[in-house]
Formats: structure tokens, C-alpha cells, sequence
């Protein structure tokens, strides 16, 4: 009943500093921070895979895809991720919850909001309680997932990698 589905890195993993990962979308990841693990999770599946196909056509491979917040947070637990990207709508609980509940368990975590929810007092104070990002989604997917892509790379930028 786990439905969360995970694809694994591509073994081209060279472990040099200057080298640099170049995207089909033009976005770049260093190669020696590792490829960026993201939770991705959104109640639509159709929707949740939709955003997970254009981040993996991106070469963004170790993406997971879940449909309610307990799995996600069940799987947080065990693996923290470097991106939590979600809907802020998600049925029992709504953003701000999954924002409180996810700093507690992985601090490190960079919260991102992709959500059809376009209001700026939300927002705020999902950006003042630690969220990393809100962006709204668009009628154009792909040109919002690449905002959010863009987004995630500059957040990468501006930590230290981690040490597995």
C-alpha cells in the first residue's frame, strides 16, 4: 500500500568539484554535492506524477512521490530529503502543519510550496514560519516546474553539501 516510487541515480556519479551537470532545461547541478533527493507530495496522483515526470526529464532522478502526508512523513523519518515539494492543499491537514511537522523531524530540509493556492497572505506566513519557497502553479506546468527547478538550484547553491 506504500505507493511512493522511487527512481535511482544514474551511475555517472564523477566526483569532481569543477565538473558541472548541464540539463536539458539549461538548469545545473554541481556533480560533486550528489544528485538532490526531493519528496514530492500532492493528493492528485495524475497531478504528483505529472510533476515528477518534468523534474526526472530534467535529469532530476531521485525523486519520491507520495499521496498523503502520513507516508511522506513516515518516510522523512527514515531519509531527509534535500526538497520537500507540496501542495498546500492536502486533505486533513493543510500546508502550514506539514511545514511544522517536517521542520521538526528533518531541520535541514528545504520546504517548497507548488500550489495552485494564489494567496499572498498564505504565502507570507508560510515564508515566515521557515518555508524555503511558494510558488504557484500556472496553466503552463512545465514553465512553473522550471521555476521551481531554477529555485531548487539556487537553494543548493547557497548550503553546504551534506556528508553522507
Amino acid at each position: 500500500m506504500f505507493k511512493n516510487m522511487f527512481i535511482t541515480p544514474r551511475a555517472e556519479h564523477h566526483n569532481t568539484r569543477k565538473k558541472i551537470k548541464t540539463l536539458r532545461s539549461g538548469i545545473s547541478f554541481e556533480k560533486s554535492m550528489g544528485e538532490p533527493v526531493i519528496f514530492i507530495i500532492d493528493q492528485n496522483p495524475i497531478h504528483g506524477n505529472m510533476v515528477k515526470y518534468q523534474l526526472c526529464a530534467r535529469r532530476l532522478t531521485n525523486v519520491w512521490l507520495f499521496t498523503s502526508v502520513e507516508e511522506c512523513l513516515y518516510r522523512l523519518r527514515k531519509q531527509q530529503p534535500d526538497f520537500l515539494v507540496t501542495e498546500y492543499n492536502l486533505g486533513a491537514y493543510n500546508g502550514g502543519d506539514l511545514l511544522r511537522m517536517a521542520r521538526k523531524i528533518s531541520p535541514r530540509t528545504a520546504v517548497l510550496f507548488f500550489t495552485s493556492v494564489d494567496d499572498g497572505h498564505t504565502a507570507e506566513e508560510l515564508l515566515a514560519e521557515g518555508a524555503s519557497d511558494y510558488i504557484v502553479k500556472t496553466a503552463r506546468l512545465e514553465k512553473s516546474i522550471g521555476e521551481l527547478v531554477k529555485n531548487m538550484e539556487f537553494l543548493r547553491s547557497e548550503t553546504v553539501p551534506r556528508q553522507e
